[in-house]
């Protein structure tokens, strides 16, 4: 029985607006139906209010409940608006008008007949309403609070609407006046409220419109810190530019310097490796000449070698036929010194050719060398040159991207700009129950944009400065790069010129060292051509005094046979010319005769002795030959 007359105004408000309007009016009486009309036509908020309410209802089930309990409250005022005003109508009419006052209770007796039917719907409505609005309270954590309000104003309102409806329900019978002015207070209240709400709702659309100024100049604020951040990568992409362009040109100039180095060094290598040529010629020709004077001073010592072989080979051969082992041994000595010089003379050359084709090839390596480390210092310039192309236009894609963002920002701050002016519109076209969802909806999707949008910039901010510190870091590169090339470049100058004054002392070495092994080879030749000189001149005499001792023994035989051939002969006529004398004259003493010849007896070389009669008489007589 407490909801009894909130259902009887909340039915009553209904038909209000629908078509069972002339089904309540068609029980008032017909005098008082005009005045009751009038009255509730009068306030256009009411019907208004009711109609959005309707509306609402049928647009956004979602916020059903909220609606229902802000028409509900509408709904109140206007039932007690109507059953006052019908309440009222017997006061301005005549006092004695009985009939209508027992039309009246008939037709509130009915009417109650009629709620008793309806408080069990609006009941299980209240309930749905109510299961509704903790299912919004679950799904949205922003409307948490305003539900909460809701709730407790929708309790208060009940509680107080109960009251109300039950000290109506006493009193109205008695006092209808005071229960007017009552409802006329309610109304004012209401008016109160719907005023105090508008204001609310217009301080709302305020917070909505400082909450859009703040988003603009938050939007603003970015693009002018993305066009700082623009203007400041541009400089310091001209910064790196101009670094790399004055990098670039300082590598250029000390590669060309370097180059203009190495060319020269090569020049005075290839200089150097011409005189070393020239004077290797010289020392050759001065070799060739002075092996030339050897072999002839070798030449003449071996003719005249030659001659006094033949010379003694042939008194050899006219003296002694039969010692052969004397010529044997000279030609073997004369065979041996050819064959040891003709090595030599081999040896020497295959020296001079080993070291000529070793100067060609480290000549060659030289020149190999230098020809590699200019192909590799070219493409490393040739690479240097590619990475700054490259370096370039990442520059180039970078300031397209960034004005490809710049563009899009623009873009997206002025279509979120736009949406939210056309949802302001909207939402100022809109001012019924369903604004506070309508508002609640274009905060979070402004909030969501707004969030989208800052997270869109801050992520454009992140990757530009990822792109800034790449590019930084690539220009370290580059700077490392190039000191390096620098630092190769001067390692492969310094290389080099330890490669060429090795190679020139090596050369010089090996030239030194072939030419006092050539002159230790000639000396050991040239004495060990002398000793072997000696030796045969040592042998030569050797041979020659035996060879005289021999023939002089030989003479000193042939003349001692001649001597002793001659004495017998001598002797025998001697013999033959005594024996005819003593034969003719016949010695007087054969004793005294042969003291005689005892006593003429002489020596011989040999210790031998001989008679002294076999003397030739020449010689034993003065030898003048006389007898």
């Amino acid at each position: 029985m407490v909801l009894l007359p909130t259902l009887l105004v909340t039915w009553m408000s209904t038909c209000l607006l629908s078509d069972s309007f002339d089904t309540v009016t068609s029980l008032i009486p017909l005098t008082r139906r005009a005045y009751l009309h009038k009255t509730v036509i009068t306030p256009p908020y009411s019907r208004v209010a009711f109609q959005s309410t309707r509306v609402t209802s049928s647009v956004s089930p979602s916020l059903s409940s909220p609606t229902c309990l802000y028409s509900t409250q509408d709904e109140d005022e206007t039932s007690d608006v109507i059953i006052n005003n019908a309440a009222a109508a017997p006061v301005e009419s005549d006092a004695g008008d009985t009939k209508d006052v027992e039309s009246e209770a008939t037709m509130i007796q009915k009417l109650e007949a009629k709620y008793t039917t309806e408080i069990a719907r609006l009941k299980f409505s209240l309930a749905e309403a109510r299961e509704d609005l903790e299912q919004m309270e679950g799904m949205a954590d922003t409307f948490e609070n305003l539900s909460k309000s809701l709730e407790e104003r929708l309790d208060a309102e009940v509680e107080e609407k109960t009251v109300e409806l039950q000290k109506l329900e006493q009193e109205l019978t008695e006092k209808f006046g005071e229960q007017l002015e009552k409802v006329k207070y309610d109304a004012e209240n209401k008016e109160r409220e719907k005023v105090f709400e508008l204001v609310s709702l217009q301080g709302m659309i305020s917070d909505l419109e400082d909450t859009i100024q703040k988003m603009e100049s938050k939007a603003k604020e970015m693009e002018s810190k993305i066009s700082g951040l623009r203007v400041q990568v541009q400089d310091e992409i001209e910064k790196k530019r101009a670094e790399l362009q004055d990098l670039e040109a300082q590598l250029t100039e000390k590669f060309n310097a370097e180059k203009k180095l190495l060319q020269n060094e090569i020049q005075e290598n290839d200089g150097t490796i011409e005189t070393l040529k020239k004077e290797a010629v010289i020392q050759q020709q001065e070799f060739q000449e002075k092996r030339r004077l050897e072999n002839e001073r070798m030449e003449e010592i071996i003719n005249a070698l030659k001659k006094d072989l033949n010379n003694v080979t042939n008194d050899l051969k006219k003296k002694r036929a039969q010692e052969g082992s004397w010529r044997r041994a000279i030609n073997k000595t004369r065979t041996d010194f050819m064959r040891q010089l003709r090595n030599t003379r081999m040896e020497a050359a295959r020296e001079l050719k080993k070291v000529k084709n070793r100067m060609a090839q480290d000549i060659k390596l030289l020149e190999e060398k230098a020809k590699e480390e200019t192909g590799k210092l070219t493409q490393e310039r040739d690479r240097a040159k590619e990475d700054l192309a490259d370096v370039t236009a990442a520059k180039i894609e970078l300031n397209n991207e960034l004005v490809s963002f710049r563009e899009e920002m623009t873009e997206l701050l002025a279509e979120t700009k736009q949406n939210a002016t056309d949802e302001l519109d909207a939402f100022r076209e809109k001012s019924n129950a369903e604004t506070t969802k309508q508002l609640s909806e274009l905060r979070d999707d402004l909030t969501e944009k707004l969030r989208i949008a800052t997270e869109k910039a801050e992520a454009e901010e992140n990757r530009l400065t990822e792109e800034l510190e790449k590019m930084t870091e690539e220009a370290n590169f580059q700077t490392k790069r190039s000191l390096r090339l620098i630092a190769d470049l001067e390692t492969t100058k310094k290389n080099m010129k330890a490669e060429i004054v090795a190679t020139r002392d090596k050369a010089n070495r090996d030239l030194m060292t072939l030419r006092a092994e050539l002159t230790k080879q000639m000396v050991d030749a040239k004495v060990k051509a002398e000793f072997e000189y000696s030796e045969l001149l040592k042998e030569r005499n050797k041979s020659v005094s035996e060879r005289d001792s021999k023939i002089e023994e030989q003479a000193a035989k042939i003349y001692t046979y001649e001597t002793e051939r001659s004495s017998i002969r001598t002797m025998t006529r001697i013999s033959v010319q005594l024996m005819r004398s003593r034969m003719k004259k016949r010695l007087k003493s054969t004793r005294k005769g042969v003291a005689n010849v005892s006593r003429r007896a002489i020596k011989r070389k040999d210790g031998t002795s001989r008679l002294a009669f076999l003397r030739r008489r020449r010689e034993k007589k003065g030898g003048d030959g006389s007898s």
